[in-house]
């Protein structure tokens, strides 16, 4: 069992929630409970007597409490490609930032020879590294896919195929 704990601040946000949650209604037994959701953490006759006060007040029926271990850490997916392009570095940003800018991709950051994309799409949010370097009259570059919802291997796959209209090579791996 799993409490999660979403906070949004705009209604797209919780549109978002409401699909996730639509999508896995039948697979998992969810409830969204009204009323207040409390974490207390720290001497645990202390959490034991807030419970105690809170069942006195409020009665037994209204109060529900778990124990709840920590929070639960998840590990983004990675999805690493390498790949080459027939131009030189100082034009193959310009066009990756093209290939970036049709992923709606923005970018982040931006140091030396790597650059850092947020991208979002409809299932997934990722964050993509890429690094390029010169190789002969061409570049050659790595690009990191970093992010949650299943969908990265579709985005390195979309990014290999901008690539490879490019005139360049890309092999994931």
């Amino acid at each position: 069992m799993l409490l999660i704990i979403v906070p949004y601040e705009s209604d797209a946000e919780r549109k978002r929630l409401e699909y996730v949650l639509e999508k896995y209604n039948r697979r998992l037994r969810l409830k969204k409970p009204r009323g207040a959701v409390i974490i207390a953490s720290g001497n645990e006759n202390d959490e034991l007597k807030l419970l105690d006060e809170l069942i006195a007040r409020l009665g037994s029926e209204k109060v529900v409490a778990y124990r709840i271990t920590g929070p639960v850490e998840k590990d983004p997916e990675s999805v690493h490609v390498s790949f080459t392009l027939p131009i030189p570095p100082a034009e193959a940003w310009g066009a990756l930032t093209a290939v970036m800018s049709r992923m709606r991709g923005a970018l982040v950051s931006r140091t030396g020879s790597v650059r850092v994309y947020s991208l979002t799409t409809r299932g997934a949010r990722a964050t993509v590294k890429v690094s390029l370097s010169g190789h002969g009259e061409g570049s050659r570059g790595v690009a990191v896919f970093e992010g949650y919802g299943g969908r990265l291997s579709r985005l390195a796959e979309k990014f290999c195929g901008e690539v490879r209209v490019l005139g360049g090579g890309c092999d994931k791996g």
